[in-house]
C-alpha cells in the first residue's frame, strides 16, 4: 500500500491546484482578453479626451503588457503560475497607475472591485481575501499620502473621462458576472451528470454484488479478507452461510479459531504460520457446527506491503462435507469388507507390508494367524444365507474382542478370517 505524501506544510487545494478551482483555461483566456480589451478601451478614451498627455497611456500599457505575460503562462501549460501573475500584476499595475494620477479619485481605482473578483474566481476565497485586505491597505496609504501631499498632482478628468473609465468597469463587471454564473451552471450540469454516473454505477456494482452472491451460492463457495494489521475478517454471504454465522460482515480470527475442530487447530494454526513466511496456504479442516461436523478448505493468497511483509489476505472457503463422506464411502468400498466391517484383502496386503518392512527395520517379529469356520456351507444350506451372514458378523465381533488395538483382524471372503 503506497504511503500518502505529507501535505500538514502544502497550500490549500484551491491556491495552488489548477483543478481544484472553477476557471477553465477557456476562461482564463476570456480573462486575459477582457483585461487586453479594458486596456485599450481605457487608452482610447484617453486619446479622444486627454490627448495633450500621453504619459497616462502607461496605465493601460501596464495592464495589456501583465495580460500579454499571463497568456504566455497559460500557452505554456503554468495555469496556476499564470493566475497568480495575472493577480498580482493587475493589481500592481492598478496601485502604481493611482500612486500617479490622482490616488484613491484616480479613475483606474474603479477596478479594484473587479480584481477581488478576479482573484477569488481565479485562485480561491483566500485569495479574495488577500486581494482584499491589500486594496483596503493601499486605498489607505493612498488616502493618507494625498492628504500629506506626497503624490504627484493629480491631472483634471474632464467629466466624460470618469463617465468613459466608468462604462468600461461596469461592461468588464457585467461580462465577468455572465462568465461566472455560466460557468456555475456549467459545473451544475456536471455535477448533475456525474451524479446520474455514479447511481448508474452503483447499480452495476451492486448487480455485480448479486451476480457473485448468487454465483458463490451455486458453487458453494464463498469469499473473505482479513486485515493483517487491524484483525478484522470480512466474510461475504455465502461464507457466513458455509459457517453458519449471523447477520454480520465482521469477525476475527480469534472467534473463528473457536469454531475449528480441536483437533484441527494445530495444523491449521502451523499452515498459516507457514503462508506468512510466503508458502502457499490451501487447507482442509473442520469445524463444529452445533452437533454437527463438517469439512472446510480455505485457500488464500497474501498481499505485501511496501517492505514486503504481508498486510492483507484474499481468501475462499469451500464446504467439502459432501466430497470427504464420499472419499470415505469409497475409501470403505475399496479397503472394507461391507458384510463384517472388516478390512478386506487389500487393506489386509497392505497393512501385513508396512508390519514386515516395521519388522526388518527393528529386528522383530510378528503373528499371522488363518481363521476358517467349519460347515459354513452346511449353515448357509440349511438355514439359509441370512444366517450365515450373522455368523459371519458375530465371528467378526468377537475376533475383535479378542486382539490388541492395534491388531488386524481381516476378512478375506467367504468363511475365511486373517
Amino acid at each position: 500500500m503506497p504511503v500518502p505524501p505529507d501535505t500538514s506544510r502544502k497550500a490549500p487545494a484551491d491556491w495552488d491546484d489548477p483543478a481544484a478551482w472553477g476557471p477553465t483555461k477557456t476562461f482564463l483566456y476570456l480573462t486575459l482578453t477582457a483585461l487586453l480589451v479594458g486596456a485599450a478601451l481605457v487608452a482610447l478614451a484617453l486619446l479622444i479626451f486627454a490627448p495633450q498627455r500621453p504619459e497616462r497611456l502607461l496605465g493601460p500599457g501596464l495592464v495589456a503588457a501583465v495580460a500579454l505575460v499571463g497568456a504566455g503562462l497559460v500557452q505554456a501549460g503554468r495555469i496556476v503560475s499564470a493566475r497568480w501573475f495575472l493577480a498580482s500584476g493587475v493589481w500592481a499595475a492598478f496601485t502604481l497607475v493611482a500612486t500617479f494620477t490622482g490616488g484613491v479619485r484616480a479613475p483606474v481605482a474603479l477596478g479594484y472591485p473587479l480584481l477581488i473578483i478576479m482573484c477569488g474566481w481565479q485562485i480561491g476565497d483566500r485569495a479574495a481575501l488577500l486581494a482584499a485586505g491589500a486594496t483596503v491597505l493601499a486605498v489607505i496609504g493612498l488616502a493618507m499620502a494625498e492628504m500629506n501631499q506626497w503624490l504627484p498632482g493629480a491631472p483634471l478628468y474632464l467629466p466624460a473621462m470618469h463617465a468613459s473609465v466608468l462604462m468600461v468597469v461596469c461592461f468588464l463587471g457585467a461580462a465577468m458576472v455572465v462568465l461566472l454564473v455560466k460557468a456555475y451552471r456549467n459545473k451544475l450540469r456536471q455535477l448533475h451528470r456525474s451524479r446520474e454516473d455514479l447511481r448508474r454505477h452503483s447499480g452495476e456494482v451492486e448487480s455485480s454484488r448479486a451476480t457473485l452472491q448468487r454465483a458463490q451460492s451455486v458453487a458453494r463457495v464463498g469469499s473473505w479478507t482479513f486485515d493483517l494489521i487491524t484483525n478484522q475478517l470480512e466474510l461475504s454471504d455465502e461464507t457466513r452461510r458455509i459457517f453458519d454465522i449471523p447477520e454480520v460482515r465482521q469477525g476475527d480470527m480469534a472467534a473463528y479459531l473457536k469454531r475449528v475442530y480441536e483437533g484441527d487447530r494445530e495444523p491449521l494454526q502451523a499452515a498459516w504460520a507457514a503462508a506468512l513466511r510466503g508458502a502457499d496456504f490451501d487447507h482442509e479442516h473442520r469445524i463444529v457446527d452445533g452437533a454437527q461436523v463438517r469439512w472446510i478448505r480455505q485457500k488464500a493468497e497474501f498481499e505485501a506491503g511496501p517492505d514486503g511483509a504481508p498486510i492483507r489476505v484474499l481468501g475462499i472457503a469451500q464446504d467439502i462435507t459432501e466430497r470427504k463422506q464420499a472419499d470415505e464411502r469409497i475409501a470403505e468400498l475399496a479397503f472394507y469388507d461391507q458384510l463384517s466391517g472388516l478390512p478386506n484383502r487389500t487393506l489386509l496386503l497392505d497393512r501385513l507390508k508396512q508390519v514386515m518392512a516395521a519388522g526388518e527395520r527393528n529386528a522383530s517379529y510378528s503373528a499371522l494367524l488363518f481363521l476358517d469356520l467349519d460347515n459354513f456351507k452346511t449353515l448357509n444350506d440349511t438355514l439359509g444365507h441370512d444366517m450365515g451372514d450373522l455368523l459371519l458378523q458375530q465371528v467378526a465381533n468377537r475376533l475383535m474382542g479378542c486382539v490388541r488395538a492395534g491388531d488386524t483382524v481381516a476378512r478375506l471372503g467367504g468363511d475365511e478370517f486373517v
